[in-house]
């Protein structure tokens, strides 16, 4: 029975933790959109008591765009309540969560940067080079 108990206290703190997340995302969400964007976002947490709810959180923000851009998982400049969730959920009670996270954010840009760069690469090689590249006397007659 013990195990039940902890589940259930654990069950209980999870909840508690998930409304307080979005008693938070909505006094942040100024316009009452359910969508946030970094103008709203910076301005809604320049107030000492919207920090003070992300601090309760384990949110220490230190760089607004920072922790707006984790939370931007699709990088289209707005963050919705499920987007806010996961990332509150990730970076909470991290001491170090938030810089992890931009560790994580820097090497998807990187891939998604070269992987495109190889694409951009490889229809400039074939505009160049419309029949592929040959050595010289390859493909020759004589």
């Amino acid at each position: 029975q013990d195990y039940d108990s902890l589940m259930h206290e654990a069950a209980l703190r999870k909840e508690e933790c998930i409304n307080e997340i979005t008693s938070v995302f909505k006094a942040l969400d100024a316009d009452g959109d359910g969508h946030l964007r970094l103008a709203e976002f910076e301005i809604a947490i320049s107030h000492e008591s919207l920090l003070t709810s992300l601090s309760v959180l384990g949110l220490e923000v230190t760089d607004a765009r920072l922790l707006f851009c984790f939370l931007d998982r699709q990088r289209d400049g707005i963050v919705d309540i499920e987007d806010f969730m996961d990332g509150c959920l990730k970076l909470r009670g991290e001491a170090r969560g938030l810089d992890i996270a931009m560790v994580q954010l820097q090497s998807d840009w990187l891939v998604e940067n070269v992987e495109e760069l190889s694409c951009r690469m490889q229809e400039l090689h074939s505009s160049v080079f419309p029949h592929g590249c040959r050595h010289q006397g390859e493909g020759s007659d004589g």
